[in-house]
């Protein structure tokens, strides 16, 4: 079992990470334009992190802390990191600036995006999808849940989509955090069991996003626990990240893994599949400034991708 507390004090971190990276950056005399010139001809830093190939589809979400943490920066490098990984649809978190948003999807050539509106504190979700790749009809996304704070303070996101043809549904979401959120995690965990199990059903789901808590409680606190006492009908893709090393953890500055995959039963056999995978990138490591430029220009997460042959 992992220890909750490292939940419960994930409020804090933001302030001592604050502190820690001004610490950091005195210490060593480090200041903010060292970090920034990551590749100064120009290339793409993230070039070698590539997922997405021509016959699988690719899936990532990442939650980019109070986007954009360094404007303009912050986007480039999110732009170059999608290039670089190819992925077909991007479920987002955290995206505070419309504006930013928008510049996002203008950087990436073939591609649109949608930001929801209603979220508090502007900490909305969006998706960036390929046009290539994913067709979308007029109001296929679309938020529900919409005014149902209490399990959701911000309203989950879906995507109607064809992949190669294959009707295809994405739910990205971003549970409440810390501790006091244990109550509101499992309610919303059991409305949308609930509502894919009455107005999805059968349907391929893949289901993302920064939902604040570990998979590995023990099953009287596991707030998963709808989802993974039915394994003929879900599977969290990201069970073995989660049982695995802290280093393909996707939250580091906390070790902790909160930013889950959860597919439905139409999707076992292409997760089945050999070409099938689901990892953590670790783009800090392609950076100069490692974990610390990353956190300091982009997140406090990683981004989790799944890659699945539709």
């Amino acid at each position: 079992m992992v220890d909750r507390n490292h939940i419960a004090r994930k409020a804090t971190i933001y302030l001592v990470l604050g502190v820690g990276l001004l610490l950091f950056a005195a210490l060593n005399g480090c200041s903010k334009s060292e970090t920034e010139p990551l590749a100064p001809d120009g290339a793409n830093p993230f070039e070698e992190a590539t997922v997405g190939t021509d016959t699988t589809f690719e899936i990532v979400t990442w939650n980019l802390r109070n986007f954009p943490l360094e404007g303009s920066t912050t986007v480039g490098y999110v732009v170059d990191a999608i290039e670089a990984i190819d992925p077909d649809v991007v479920a987002l978190q955290e995206i505070e600036s419309g504006i930013r948003f928008q510049a996002i999807v203008d950087g990436l050539s073939g591609w649109s995006g949608y930001r929801s509106t209603s979220a508090s504190y502007n900490l909305n979700l969006a998706i960036l999808y390929k046009d290539a790749a994913v067709t979308v009809g007029d109001g296929d996304i679309y938020e529900i849940f919409v005014g149902e704070t209490s399990p959701f303070p911000r309203a989950p996101l879906v995507m109607r989509c064809r992949v190669n043809g294959l009707p295809l549904v994405v739910i990205n979401n971003h549970f409440k955090c810390c501790d006091e959120g244990v109550a509101r995690r499992r309610a919303a965990c059991e409305l949308l069991q609930e509502h894919i199990a009455t107005e999805l059903a059968g349907e391929r789901v893949v289901l993302v996003g920064d939902l604040n808590d570990v998979l590995t409680d023990d099953e009287d606190e596991n707030v998963f626990q709808v989802f993974i006492e039915s394994p003929a009908e879900f599977a969290f893709v990201d069970m073995t990240i989660a049982e695995g090393t802290s280093y393909q953890w996707s939250f580091p500055s906390w070790p902790s893994h909160l930013d889950h995959i959860m597919i439905t039963a139409p999707l076992f056999t292409a997760f089945a599949d050999p070409a099938a995978s689901v990892a953590t990138l670790r783009l800090d490591q392609y950076l100069a400034g490692g974990l610390y430029a990353y956190r300091a220009n982009i997140s406090d997460h990683l981004p989790v991708v799944l890659r699945l042959p539709l």
